[in-house]
């Protein structure tokens, strides 16, 4: 059986550790998990997914702020190997050699395309038709270590970031713990990645207001790139509306403003786009609401009038 310390925060964590955690031929010894967000709506303290499984669980986990922090405690494991999913903060390469066999780590993208904190969204974003699962090796520059395996796959064109991420949640565990089993038997080999890297970064604030001078392609994939979070805003009589799902209409043979509102349906809201491309919004969120779809709120009082602008 071999020994492994689990670092990870995220949804995707939780379900890798859980496939570990049932699986004989491991021993989670500790894990390494964020420390806990404070709900700021209701003021409550908020456990990561993987903190609630080793609760329930009754696993020895570790919540650092800095992870060298937890050095020491660590070196006692004698862990075989550390294996890392989203845990979302830096491991220290004094944290990485206390393991034999190193850190891998479990990635969303082809890499070397879309290294850092954000994959799944550039992948939608990007428009990208392929993607893959890559397991590598953790060294000090992110997301570059050398690669043991790729689970290559098709985007389909309808996703948006929540349906990628959960076809990589269903698929990902599996992938790794072949990988796992395979790197600590010694049953295959790196290699380096070839090719010029890219870069999938967190979203800033700014990046999550939709751009109307875009053409409609671009715009429905941060449309559906920031679905359902952080989601992406148009501004209207001042107030951010957030988008969550826009398809494209057609182009219109007359000349309107950028933005501007050409026909309201129980289908969704049609907006001029640069170069008079319609686009229909058809799910939305106005602030302090829930998110809906137009055809609930097109009979009802809403904000929205042919002829104005959204920004």
């Amino acid at each position: 059986m071999f020994k492994i310390v689990f670092f990870g925060t995220s949804t995707l964590s939780k379900k890798c550790l859980e496939q570990l955690f049932y699986d004989n031929d491991f021993e989670i010894c500790a894990v390494v998990t964020q420390p806990d967000k404070i709900n700021h709506r209701n003021n409550k303290i908020v456990p990561s997914d993987v903190k609630s499984f080793c609760l329930e669980k009754n696993i020895t986990f570790f919540q650092p702020k800095q992870s060298i922090s937890i050095k020491a405690d660590l070196e006692k494991l004698k862990a075989d190997i550390g294996i890392c999913v989203s845990f979302g903060q830096y491991l220290h390469q004094d944290i990485i050699d206390l393991f034999p066999n190193k850190v891998i780590n479990l990635h969303p993208s082809k890499l070397p395309l879309l290294r850092g904190g954000a994959p799944l969204h550039w992948t939608i974003i990007n428009g990208f038709k392929k993607s893959a699962l890559s397991v590598i090796q953790l060294v000090k520059k992110m997301d570059a270590g050398p690669i043991w395996k790729q689970q290559d796959f098709l985007v389909n064109n309808d996703w948006n970031t929540g349906d990628l991420s959960i076809y990589v949640e269903e698929h990902s565990p599996s992938f790794l713990i072949e990988c796992t089993k395979e790197i600590l038997n010694k049953k295959g080999k790196w290699f380096e990645q070839i090719g010029e890297p890219t870069f999938g970064l967190n979203i800033r604030k700014e990046q999550e207001h939709l751009d109307l001078n875009q053409i409609y392609k671009s715009f429905l994939n941060w449309v559906k790139g920031l679905a359902p979070k952080p989601g992406g805003w148009l501004s209207f009589e001042g107030k951010n509306i957030k988008i969550f799902k826009a398809k494209y209409v057609s182009k219109s043979n007359y000349k309107h403003q950028l933005g501007e509102i050409v026909n309201i349906s129980r289908k969704g809201i049609n907006i001029a786009l640069k170069s008079n491309e319609i686009i229909s919004i058809e799910k939305i969120q106005i602030p302090g609401k829930r998110v809906i779809e137009v055809s609930e709120i097109i009979n009802g009082k809403h904000p929205f009038v042919v002829g104005k602008c959204f920004k």
